[in-house]
């Protein structure tokens, strides 16, 4: 995914990387805890952390409505594997 930069305002780019680092990461988890459930192995999920509100950027960052889309769609994932996850026998 590529996000616009912009001169003045935006979100600040490292709390951006932060942020989809650690939705990327519960992705994984995830679909590894699946892969084990499918497979009869035992997993083992973390707690699901809350996001701290991403911080703004005043001398530029990336476009507000490029990340709010993009962490959308993560967070749909992640949705749709915890309900995956929770209703496959």
């Amino acid at each position: 995914m590529l996000f616009r930069s912009k001169s003045f305002g935006g979100y600040d780019k490292q709390s951006c990387l932060d942020a989809i680092d650690a939705l990327n990461a519960r992705i994984y988890e995830l679909e590894k805890a699946f892969d084990d459930k499918n497979n009869g192995r035992q997993y083992r999920l973390s707690p699901k952390t809350v996001l701290p509100p991403l911080k703004k950027s005043f001398m530029g960052g990336f476009d507000c409505r490029d990340v709010d889309a993009y962490i959308g769609q993560l967070n749909e994932t992640i949705g749709q594997l915890e309900e995956s996850l929770i209703n496959k026998v």
